[in-house]
């Protein structure tokens, strides 16, 4: 591979007096992910962390439900996606269904888009494939400190309080198994019998990454990391 390649990203220009926090850096190993798992990592010990996280793209009530059995080619609703998994799995006889399906938020963060999910799969209780508890959604974050604003929230722990959720520390860049903070149950590869539902949203582009350009031969992509003058903080 030729380490000598083109810088494809840069944010900034020295010419405009912008100060270098980072030159040339291989993308898998710029600072921008350590900076920004600690923005989200300390949203919750800030007092308007809930009014700094982006709501608007992942978390409203659109993506989160439309009505039952009308997902045509342009709704793709998670609560209609979850029902149809669900569904599939109990109409076949031979599968499992000793144990609840998990579905796993990951990155949840505080937490909104899981209840908006959960709201809508309890409206379609009657379409629930068993009378006995068919899923269980684990609200999830690699950061500790939400647990508490989570096991504190009305909304959240109406649905905990009816077996139907339940909370997790989990990091999925380096964590192998999740820790059920009601049930105390771990959940790993060895000890599920039926493959989860994970829920990702926005989770895949903070996780640190490369860029391999494709040409002739293979290169790396670099990027640098620039300050503007009149900024105080790094953003």
């Amino acid at each position: 591979m030729n380490e000598t390649s083109e810088q494809i990203g840069i944010t900034g220009d020295e010419s405009l007096g912008s100060f270098v926090l980072e030159k040339q850096q291989p993308i898998l190993n710029s600072m921008i992910w350590k900076n920004q798992r600690e923005y989200f990592t300390s949203l919750p010990t800030k007092p308007a962390g809930v009014k700094a996280s982006e709501f608007s793209l992942s978390c409203n009530s659109y993506i989160a439900k439309v009505a039952f059995l009308r997902c045509a080619a342009e709704f793709q609703a998670y609560a209609n996606v979850i029902m149809g998994y669900v569904l599939d799995w109990y109409s076949d006889p031979s599968n499992d269904t000793s144990e609840p399906i998990y579905i796993i938020d990951i990155g949840a963060g505080f937490g909104k888009l899981s209840y908006l999910i959960m709201y809508s799969l309890l409206e379609m209780k009657e379409h629930w494939p068993s009378s006995h508890l068919p899923f269980v959604y684990v609200v999830s974050d690699c950061c500790k400190d939400y647990v508490p604003l989570w096991e504190r929230d009305p909304y959240l722990s109406q649905f905990a309080k009816m077996g139907y959720l339940d909370f997790a520390v989990f990091d999925c860049a380096q964590d192998a198994e999740l820790i059920l903070r009601n049930s105390h149950l771990s959940l790993s590869p060895d000890s599920l019998h039926i493959p989860p539902f994970f829920l990702c949203s926005c989770v895949f582009s903070t996780l640190p990454q490369d860029v391999i350009k494709v040409e002739q031969t293979l290169s790396r992509g670099f990027l640098s990391v620039y300050q503007a003058p009149s900024s105080l903080d790094f953003q």
